[in-house]
């Protein structure tokens, strides 16, 4: 069974629209990103830290980058401000800006990884809220998500992509690695709610027992 797993989010980005996107719009740099920086930092990466069961998450908290006590990296941008009829508190936006609030430097290539949030390890052995209980390969383990594109932001071409891979940290050495298990292409916000009739969709991957 498994019994700890990283999660990872990543957007792939064809420069050859963006740098067509970047012409028209002149959007180079994220301000809000670029004062937060300069006036309080980045916050501090937190190595070897073990998540929990129950994980949740609805980005609420102050400031542009993801929570350190959770997340392992800080590329993405926190906000309220990009998403059209949000769900939740805040979200995370996947864009083709960095943590200091430059576009990436990668832009230039033909296709490149642009932003992407890497969850702490989670241990999957055990549930600790609302009390204790050791879990066992006949529980269900699902990671939820909600996801939109484009919102308030510019459209992502369909050769745009949002991928999600879990990183199995089995005993055995050779079988340790990032696994693929989902993604979705890029569409415009009014062509997503044609398609699903809803302007944030659920996605539930069940993390099954490998063993």
């Amino acid at each position: 069974m498994i019994r700890q797993i990283s999660i990872f989010f990543s957007s792939i980005i064809l420069a050859g629209t963006l740098q067509a996107q970047e012409v028209i719009t002149g959007l180079q740099f994220n301000e809000t990103i670029r004062q937060e920086v300069k006036q309080k930092g980045k916050p501090a990466l937190k190595q070897s830290v073990h998540l929990m069961l129950p994980f949740f998450d609805d980005f609420s908290g102050d400031g542009v980058f993801p929570s350190p006590n959770q997340w392992a990296d800080n590329h993405v941008f926190i906000n309220s401000d990009y998403p059209v009829f949000p769900i939740t508190t805040g979200v995370a936006t996947f864009d083709a800006i960095d943590e200091n609030g430059r576009l990436y430097p990668q832009a230039g290539d033909n296709r490149f990884r642009a932003d992407y949030l890497t969850s702490h390890p989670i241990r999957l052995d055990s549930v600790f809220s609302p009390e204790p209980k050791a879990l066992t390969a006949a529980d269900s383990v699902i990671l939820s998500f909600y996801f939109q594109p484009e919102g308030l932001g510019f459209p992502p071409a369909e050769t745009d992509s949002l991928v999600l891979e879990f990183f199995h940290d089995h005993p055995v050495d050779s079988l340790k690695g990032w696994v693929k298990v989902w993604s979705t292409p890029g569409m415009t916000l009014n062509a997503f709610f044609a398609l699903h009739n809803t302007y944030f969709k659920r996605v539930a991957i069940p993390i099954t027992d490998t063993a």
